[in-house]
């Protein structure tokens, strides 16, 4: 996967790459373009050969990287009068900007960003995709320039600015679980929402004038008509976006958990072709959530060949490491780890594969929220609701319950991580060194997301608005983006087609979430309906569609006992953090003791401890992307604890 990235220079001082890291970075695998007086350089990058398309163009007045996949590159040509043998995907880009300026991503149907110098008007302007969060945008504003790239390390190694953690973004991902835009770890550097354009000006005697305006974004409350979309209509579309993304003249695997998403994908998919499929399956064999034999009733209907690799032993804790870095920042989702073991093992036989990621967060899985929120604005019912929270007692039972819907959707992630015991908790992990004030989720989402209503059809719309581009952009999403990345295995993600996701927004919310109100308040109602009921039931064996919803989680949880928890923060937490003086140690070690003698489950808590210290330790200590060499065991090893694998 290929990645842009690039520097504005003030013309005024007359700026070049002159680091060893900006040269290194400029010269090595990369596509440049540049001005003639040197104060515009873009370039798209690859990383030890990552397959993806990428190029740069010159059109006039406009310098344009671009990195991803327009699916309808052929079509947009045609619209042009433009010979597609001819053309890059820069230069058409190049021309749509011309013609619709910030409008421009809303004509191109891919995974994708691009970034557009206007020399005429001297302004620089980054776009990304409107949901998978591929290809967000780190930049920051120095004295000289105004630096840019979807990677965190090539932001600061060009930029050299200082890197000072956010000691507040640290406290927002510890509570809510993510640290959004425009916010990142390090103090000086932004990010920008999928869908969000990024424009920056460079104006004689001021430097660079920044704004920000959701250009792309999904239908926010879409359903007026409650036009109902035929089984059919849905599978001929999805059946056109697996077509459409299938490579020419070479064989791809196929993901197959065993659920809805995925299954219906290989269904689809094996209805096109006469060859059997070659899936792959993750099993967790002994768990409640392994998936794996559903997996194989679909793959026996559709005879496909079958590959299914045991994720029981968490082998990918030795890469955490290079697992994390690709992240740009640290994760709470430990799903990362049997991700990544699966792409690697599909990419020793397969360039790309087809995932289903998507429909959970497009159909709203988490309608409940959206039910409770209306309640929560009918008086009599908040009061007894929010008396109720007040006591321990009641708090599970009104998870995802408060007065404003990003508290209420934050709640799903702290109650789960932190307990219902002592909310408090959250503030005596860190030291006073620490801000202890969560960033508010940004105002430059539109449709004020917490404007009172008793609409839970309303409250729906906004709930799956704001899903996708919180734990789909900058979880889920991310997290098989980053993967895909660091294995170099090409994701194709039929579910990402514009045209399949516009059907998706826009239909009524019976075909979404099918069940009355009282079954969605209570988390009874079918989700996934026009998926699973519709079009699953005609192409499904019934074990799939009678199961309940499994995971993709390794047993983290007894190999913290089993490997980590007998020893204490001082030896799990690396030196340069104990030193920065972050964490209360002593409420790590409870929580270490906690995981330990069964008192709570402390998995997603401890990863984050985890990841953060591995990001800490390469992105600001060393400042160094790590190796294959910088194993997780031979890490813990030198801090004197042995997992046996080092000798």
């Amino acid at each position: 996967m290929k990645r842009i990235f690039g520097e504005i220079s003030d013309p005024e001082k007359n700026n070049s790459p002159d680091s060893e890291e900006k040269t290194l970075l400029f010269e090595k695998g990369s596509q440049l373009i540049r001005d003639e007086n040197q104060q515009c350089l873009i370039g798209v990058a690859t990383d030890d050969g990552n397959e993806g398309g990428g190029d740069v163009a010159s059109y006039k007045n406009l310098r344009v990287a671009f990195a991803g996949e327009m699916i309808n590159f052929q079509t947009l040509c045609h619209e042009y009068g433009l010979d597609s043998q001819k053309v890059s995907s820069a230069e058409l880009f190049a021309r749509l900007f011309e013609k619709t300026k910030l409008k421009a991503p809303i004509h191109i149907n891919g995974i994708f960003c691009a970034a557009v110098w206007d020399k005429q008007n001297r302004t620089i302007t980054l776009f990304s995709d409107r949901t998978s969060g591929f290809y967000v945008f780190f930049y920051t504003v120095t004295n000289d320039s105004f630096v840019f790239g979807n990677s965190l390390p090539d932001v600061l190694d060009i930029s050299g600015v200082k890197r000072d953690l956010d000691t507040q973004a640290l406290y927002t991902f510890f509570v809510n679980g993510y640290v959004l835009p425009p916010h990142s770890l390090i103090k000086t550097v932004k990010k920008n929402w999928p869908g969000e354009a990024v424009v920056a000006q460079y104006q004689e005697g001021h430097g660079f004038h920044i704004t920000r305006e959701f250009v792309d974004i999904i239908p926010f409350a879409p359903e007026t008509s409650g036009h109902t979309v035929r089984f059919n209509d849905f599978e001929d579309l999805l059946g056109e976006a697996i077509k459409d993304q299938m490579p020419e003249n070479q064989e791809t695997a196929f993901l197959l958990s065993g659920g809805i998403d995925s299954s219906s994908i290989v269904a689809t998919a094996s209805r096109q072709t006469k060859a059997p499929l070659n899936t792959f399956s993750a099993a967790f064999p002994g768990t409640s959530f392994d998936e794996s034999p559903f997996a194989l009733f679909v793959a026996k209907k559709y005879a496909c060949n079958t590959n299914v690799i045991d994720m029981v032993n968490i082998q990918s804790m030795e890469q955490l490491p290079e697992i994390i870095y690709a992240h740009n920042e640290p994760t709470l989702d430990y799903s990362c780890l049997p991700t990544y073991s699966i792409f690697s093992y599909v990419k020793q036989h397969y360039s790309s594969v087809f995932g289903g990621d998507g429909p959970d967060h497009f159909f709203g899985r988490y309608y409940p929220v959206a039910a409770k929120q209306s309640v929560y604005y009918l008086k009599p019912l908040y009061q007894l609701m929010h008396a109720m929270t007040k006591k321990e007692a009641f708090q599970r039972l009104v998870w995802g319950g408060s007065n404003s819907l990003d508290k209420s959707y934050f709640g799903l992630f702290f109650f789960p991580t932190w307990g219902t015991k002592k909310t408090e908790q959250a503030d005596v992990l860190f030291t006073g060194s620490v801000k202890k004030e969560a960033y508010p989720l940004d105002c430059l989402l539109p449709g004020d997301l917490n404007r009172r209503s008793t609409s839970y059809k309303e409250m729906f719309h906004r709930t799956v608005f704001m899903d996708t581009l919180v734990d789909g952009a900058f979880g889920v999403f991310k997290k098989i983006g980053s993967m895909s990345k660091l294995t170099n295995l090409t994701l194709r993600l039929p579910f990402f087609d514009r045209r399949l996701q516009d059907l998706i927004f826009k239909l009524p919310l019976r075909q979404r979430v099918h069940g009355n109100f009282l079954q969605a308040l209570l988390d009874k109602a079918k989700s996934k309906y026009l998926l699973k009921y519709g079009m699953g039931k005609k192409i499904l064996p019934p074990e799939v569609i009678r199961k309940n919803k499994g995971g993709f989680t390794p047993p983290l949880a007894d190999w913290l006992k089993i490997n980590l928890c007998s020893y204490s923060s001082k030896q799990i937490l690396s030196p340069v953090i104990r030193e920065a003086d972050l964490f209360n140690l002593d409420f790590v070690d409870q929580i270490l003791s906690e995981h330990q003698k069964g008192v709570g489950n402390r998995t997603t808590l401890l990863f984050m401890l985890l990841s953060f210290d591995l990001w800490y330790r390469f992105m600001i200590d060393e400042k160094r992307k790590p190796t294959s060499e910088d194993t997780y065991s031979k890490i813990l090893f030198h801090q004197g604890i042995d997992l046996g694998i080092q000798g």
